[in-house]
């Protein structure tokens, strides 16, 4: 079977590329009007710096998202590469890399608060997850305290839909088991 690389859209990251600049703007404006308003919580001076800190901050964090999207439309990457021996996630952050078909025991689509997800239940994901770099390690603690399982592959970015990339990633697997 040929390798399939699932793509970033270029349009989705666009948007959100959009929806970042719009939340450094509110961010920077809701900061100067806080700290310039004379009236604004009168007589609590610590609330007011904190409401203007916490927009700082927040400006400062969609600013580095804000850059990181720009990153990605000018280099897109592959989400997703499925191929004969396994398949290589790289939807996010905390993201596993490459994960071989003799270790997946289950593939579905699951969702939480309107986010859907592929899920990958994998053999023995405990030494899974201690071969992974520290950050990722914290997230996949905290995805399996919430009862998730330590694979889940988001396709936010990419151009196929959650139900064709389930498809194909459960051909692969039917493929090697079929060996």
């Amino acid at each position: 079977m040929k390798e399939i690389r699932i793509k970033q859209s270029v349009g989705k990251q666009i948007k959100l590329l959009l929806l970042a600049i719009i939340m450094v703007a509110l961010s920077i404006a809701a900061a100067i009007i806080i700290g310039s308003s004379s009236d604004y919580i009168k007589g609590n001076e610590a609330r007011k710096i904190l409401h203007t800190a916490v927009m700082i901050i927040s400006a400062l964090f969609f600013g580095v998202a804000l850059i990181f999207l720009l990153f990605r439309i000018i280099r897109p990457k592959d989400v997703l590469i499925i191929n004969e021996n396994g398949f290589t996630d790289r939807s996010a952050i905390s993201s596993v890399g490459f994960v071989p078909w003799a270790s997946v025991e289950q593939i579905y689509i699951s969702s939480v608060m309107n986010q859907s997800f592929i899920s990958v239940e994998i053999h023995d994901a405990d030494n899974f997850k201690s071969l992974s770099p520290r950050h990722k390690r914290i997230f996949r603690k905290a995805n399996s305290s919430l009862g998730f399982p330590a694979i889940n592959i988001t396709l936010n970015s990419a151009k196929e839909g959650y139900e064709d990339v389930l498809s194909l990633l459960q051909k692969y697997l039917d493929a090697y088991r079929s060996k």
